[in-house]
């Protein structure tokens, strides 16, 4: 049901509405009133005719079928920037003074805590220095 300029009813109407509503949402996230967001409908599904419908209702971001639609490649790039935002919020957020200078940190410990360790549990650390 792909319509340029959009129509009621269409794919490009849907994706219209929803690259509208990701703006709005974007704005919201911004001033922190929204904390998600979510599809209404995962597929098309059955109805019956109606002055205010075609004959099924195609809210979906997939057909009756499963078949994808384009909203559902909309959504696909939607998730995929949030993802992306979340993780680099994630690394600027990260100062280097909280993250383990090295992998074998985390793995091995100092010298000073080997011996805080030993003294006080009676544990043996090896030092593979």
């Amino acid at each position: 049901l792909f319509q340029e300029p959009s129509r009621d009813f269409s794919e490009q109407y849907q994706n219209d509405l929803l690259d509208r509503t990701h703006t709005a949402f974007d704005i919201l996230r911004i001033n922190k009133t929204i904390a998600g967001e979510m599809i209404w409908n995962f597929a098309d599904f059955m109805t019956a005719q109606d002055v205010t419908r075609a004959v099924g209702n195609h809210k979906g971001v997939l057909t009756r079928t499963r078949q994808t639609k384009m909203a559902a490649y909309t959504l696909k790039r939607r998730y995929e920037k949030l993802s992306l935002e979340e993780q680099l919020s994630v690394f600027k957020t990260t100062t280097p003074s909280s993250v383990s200078s090295s992998y074998r940190d985390l793995i091995i410990p100092s010298k000073a805590t080997s011996q805080e360790i030993t003294d006080t549990d009676s544990y043996a650390l090896t030092d593979v220095t």
